[in-house]
């Protein structure tokens, strides 16, 4: 479960006695979180960027690995191959050894749709990567809570730009709503 919450609680919560890598919140046990707010340092570091967001009542730095979004695309593709592969078996022509055999011609389309898939993944991929946030932008950033030497970071599975004032809009009224009802009753 993601917790929405104001960098400022995320530095205050204290670390869950019974849970490794998590935090409480109200009592709550946190591990993850989403963040919104302004970046006000880049750095890259390797294949890891970090950000520095503020939101107005802190700051935190998320630390954003690139390197983990091609092995997801990785695994996707080696899934959708698999299923490629299974769909356009003949099952009713099954050799000696009970092994599906395969039409060279049906598994070869397979093959090259999984391929032309991967290809787009990777490109688009490549597109994004190299898409580094700028100061000043707003963006929203979902991962988990970690300490670092002491200083709370979260290590971010998704991070998108918010570039619009009704979305940004809408982050703060969400926020605002969350702690006035779900939280303030925890």
């Amino acid at each position: 479960m993601f917790f929405k919450l104001w960098i400022s609680d995320i530095h205050v919560m204290l670390p869950s006695p019974i849970q490794k890598k998590a935090y409480l919140f109200k009592g709550r046990t946190v591990e993850h979180v989403i963040v919104f707010g302004a970046v006000t340092k880049v750095k890259e570091l390797g294949t890891k960027l970090l950000y520095e967001v503020d939101d107005g009542t802190g700051n935190i730095n998320c630390i954003f690995n690139q390197s983990l979004m091609l092995d997801h695309k990785t695994n996707k593709f080696m899934e959708e191959f698999n299923l490629s592969r299974i769909n356009v078996c003949n099952y009713n022509e099954i050799d000696n050894k009970n092994n599906m055999k395969c039409e060279e011609d049906e598994l070869s389309s397979a093959i090259t749709t999984s391929i032309n898939w991967l290809s787009k993944e990777v490109y688009e991929y490549e597109r994004k990567r190299k898409t580094v946030f700028q100061l000043g932008d707003t963006i929203c950033a979902k991962g988990r809570v970690n300490e670092f030497f002491g200083q709370r970071e979260i290590q971010i599975y998704q991070l998108h730009l918010i570039d619009n004032l009704k979305d940004e809009t809408g982050h703060v009224l969400d926020f605002v709503n969350l702690y006035k009802n779900e939280y303030a009753n925890m």
